[in-house]
């Protein structure tokens, strides 16, 4: 009664007026914590606990078991898609797919802007059976973020910021403005198409989560679309596919029946069924080699043609993470591999144009454009630098005999060495070195 600032002012009569209907109408229980309060009890009531960043302590909790919860459904939903099959060989064709973007930039909000997307649908015995690709025109740059996007686009995919010809919804109106009618269809078609491929996604049993309703959803709701990337790259996934679904005005709970799962633990659990262990970090490492970066035909045309590796095309990453699977996966299901499965070894495309010799020691060399900090007064021809490194000087390949019987203690070739003798009246230095006479 006293917290409430009403009654700060008032003396205890008027609170025993004030309240004293109240008090005669409570029940023992509910006076017990007054009566315990006014005898100097401390009361153990439930007072709020905040971090060091100002959020309450069990509000933190409740959100850190509802990811753990979350999580544990995710891990299910994989097991799932492994042991459903009841035999290898109908596991042996059982599809996964496999989903990756590249984006503009990502705002501090959350907002993801994608401009490629690649999708592939992949199985133990086929390989690769399907592949769906596309650039998307992510719409105006957020205020403030063109210099990191920018930026971004020049270290990874080359893809440009802005009014890209081959990206899909990059219309412009008669005045030069963007047709964000055209594009909002174009995004429609995009997510109409990628949803249709990813029907067979879905499970065939019922996952239940014992909290599922804290997904938003209930034990009738259907299982939901699976696509398969890399753990760092899952957030990127989720984060485009829901730009896509909002900003084509479809149905907005769409994104949220569409779930990322793990490709590590997908091959782990692929590898365990046959029988044998691969631990999750050898699986890790197993996706993370870089022998299929630069394989031709693995990146889209575009990024064929800008010579960027796979971990930089959208289309790129997937078929590279499909061939990986297959090195592993390949030997443990006894499948022989195809063109389907790895990129083949021969390329009958492929020539030398031309053949640059290196260059010699003490010569000229020129330095690329822009191998360096960017200069705009140097862009437009190459400095001539004069070589100074010499050639390194040879060493012999193993040394003499005389060494050789020296190091094992035998006789020296080379003559006896001079033995020096110390004077016994030579008195010696403390704390000089053994046997190091100190000069009188």
């Amino acid at each position: 009664m006293r917290s409430d600032p009403a009654n700060k002012a008032l003396s205890l009569p008027e609170l025993v007026n004030k309240y004293g209907e109240v008090w005669r109408n409570m029940g023992p229980e509910e006076r017990k914590p007054y009566e315990d309060e006014s005898k100097g009890i401390r009361v153990n009531r439930t007072r709020p606990i905040y971090t060091t960043t100002g959020v309450d302590i069990n509000l933190e909790r409740e959100q850190e078991n509802q990811r753990m919860l979350y999580e544990d459904y995710l891990k299910k939903l994989v097991e799932t898609a492994v042991i459903e099959e009841k035999d290898i060989e109908s596991l042996k064709n059982k599809s996964f797919f496999f989903m990756a973007f590249n984006v503009l930039c990502r705002e501090q909000n959350g907002t993801w802007y994608p401009n490629e997307v690649g999708l592939v649908e992949y199985s133990i015995r086929n390989g690769i059976t399907n592949a769906y690709h596309c650039f998307i025109d992510p719409g105006d740059i957020p205020l403030g973020y063109t210099r990191v996007a920018k930026e971004h686009s020049e270290a990874t995919h080359k893809i440009p910021i802005c009014n890209f010809v081959k990206a899909r919804g990059n219309n412009r109106l008669e005045d030069g403005n963007r047709d964000e009618e055209a594009r909002r269809k174009a995004y429609q078609g995009i997510v109409l198409e990628i949803f249709e491929i990813l029907k067979k996604s879905k499970l065939k049993t019922n996952v239940a989560s014992k909290d599922r309703s804290k997904y938003e959803m209930d034990d009738e709701t259907e299982n939901p679309f699976m696509v398969f990337c890399l753990p760092k790259q899952k957030n990127q996934v989720k984060g485009c596919i829901e730009f896509l679904c909002k900003n084509a005005q479809l149905d907005q709970q769409l994104h949220k029946n569409f779930e990322v799962l793990d490709s590590i633990l997908l091959l782990s659990l692929l590898v365990v069924r046959m029988g044998k262990t691969r631990p999750y970090a050898v699986c890790e490492g197993d996706l993370m080699v870089t022998t299929f970066d630069y394989s031709a035909g693995t990146n889209c045309e575009y990024h064929e043609e800008m010579d960027v590796s796979a971990d930089n095309c959208a289309l790129g990453v997937v078929k590279k993470m499909c061939y990986l699977l297959s090195d592993i996966l390949c030997s443990v299901y006894n499948i022989q591999p195809t063109d389907k499965h790895m990129p083949s070894q021969a390329n009958d495309d492929f020539q030398v144009e031309e053949f640059v010799p290196l260059p010699s020691f003490n010569s000229t060399r020129s330095v690329p454009v822009n191998r360096y900090f960017h200069d705009n007064d140097m862009d437009s021809h190459s400095m001539e630098v004069p070589e100074t490194i010499r050639p390194p000087r040879q060493l012999p390949s193993e040394f003499p005999n005389s060494y050789l019987r020296e190091a094992v203690g035998g006789p020296s070739t080379s003559g006896e060495k001079e033995k020096k003798v110390l004077d016994p009246r030579t008195k010696l230095g403390i704390g000089r070195g053994r046997g190091i006479p100190r000069n009188k």
